[in-house]
């Protein structure tokens, strides 16, 4: 990744948040610029350049998933990466349904998260 890239991060939960933050803070060219427990959260604190969201599965099915077709419009160049709790096949079918470029078992973050990363911003 030649550039920085600009990721934002939601899930419900702060304790996750603040570990794939930290994660994220150690990988070269990524630079985390906001952070929400759900995507109606999300659009009023990046202001700038969004390149990646970084997304629980709950936040873009469960209330106020909506959102993610207005970020969408919004950044039109954005690419979505969906965690969840589980790595069971019917997650990633469902992150497929979303249009996700990629999805990673929050189980498997540190070992996946930047490959996933490289691969939908190259």
């Amino acid at each position: 990744m030649s550039k920085k890239v600009a990721v934002a991060l939601v899930d419900p939960s702060p304790s996750i948040r603040e570990a794939v933050a930290s994660y994220l803070k150690a990988v070269e060219g990524i630079e985390v610029v906001g952070q929400a427990a759900r995507l109606a959260d999300l659009e009023s604190l990046c202001q700038g350049q969004l390149d990646v969201i970084i997304a629980d599965l709950q936040t873009c099915t469960g209330p106020g998933h909506g959102n993610l077709q207005a970020l969408r419009k919004r950044f039109p160049l954005m690419h979505l990466i969906v965690i969840t709790s589980d790595g069971e096949r019917e997650y990633e079918i469902a992150a497929k349904n979303l249009a996700a470029d990629a999805w990673v078992p929050k189980a498997r973050i540190a070992s996946e998260l930047e490959q996933a990363l490289r691969k939908v911003t190259a």
